[in-house]
């Protein structure tokens, strides 16, 4: 994992952390554009014992508009996606942050990234999630 994935370890199983984040994404009045559950998706073709885990893609169009105007490119990397995986009482969400994600299309979209990676950061944070820098440590 590079410096740019932050993950953050939380004492809750993944379909908590998916309940609490949306919960999130709509008390901040973002759009949410979907949860994808991979071990549903998993189980659904035969795979045994799937890895609990979760995508959650959310964002705010009037932040994406000013990345557009700037980069066109960056949609590739729009919106907000984290992963969420781990087991019962204990949980992972991985985060690329968008200030390195925005900052490849032009460097002038860093800041508006940080933005975006400081409310991730609060979010964590008041649900006593715990940062970790190098996500190898962070087994779920």
């Amino acid at each position: 994992m590079t410096e740019d994935v932050i993950c953050y370890e939380a004492p809750l199983n993944p379909d908590e952390w998916v309940k609490k984040l949306n919960e999130w994404i709509l008390l901040q009045g973002l759009v949410n554009y979907g949860v994808v559950n991979h071990r549903k998706d998993m189980e659904a073709r035969g795979v045994e014992a799937p890895p609990w885990a979760y995508t959650v893609m959310f964002g705010n169009p009037l932040g994406g508009s000013k990345f557009l105007a700037v980069a066109p490119a960056a949609v590739a990397d729009m919106p907000v996606r984290v992963g969420i995986y781990g087991a019962e009482g204990h949980s992972v969400l991985a985060y690329h942050t968008m200030s390195s994600l925005l900052a490849m299309h032009d460097e002038k979209l860093g800041p508006l990234g940080r933005d975006i990676d400081h409310l991730i950061d609060r979010f964590c944070a008041g649900i006593g999630a715990v940062t970790r820098r190098d996500c190898a440590d962070a087994t779920g």
